[in-house]
């Protein structure tokens, strides 16, 4: 009985991280798209440019549209 208590608890624990894993990604995608959408609208190509190889000029984008809070910071995946 007890691996079967241990064994839905770490399903559980699993399944609340992938959904958290999965909020989050969600989250970053809407704010890179409304990111682009402005930065599209306001012809700011080239600053689209560079944020796609600067991370650091991504936060700042996002801070100064205000998609992202000042201490928070995105983290990049490869």
């Amino acid at each position: 009985m007890y691996n079967v208590l241990a064994k839905m608890i770490k399903n559980g624990r699993n399944e609340g991280w992938n959904d958290g894993r999965n909020e989050g990604r969600n989250e970053e995608r809407f704010c890179i798209q409304t990111l682009m959408s402005r930065m599209f609208s306001e012809g700011r190509v080239d600053d689209l440019r560079r944020a796609s190889t600067d991370s650091d000029y991504l936060n700042q984008l996002l801070e100064e549209q205000g998609l992202l809070e000042k201490d928070a910071e995105l983290q990049a995946t490869s």
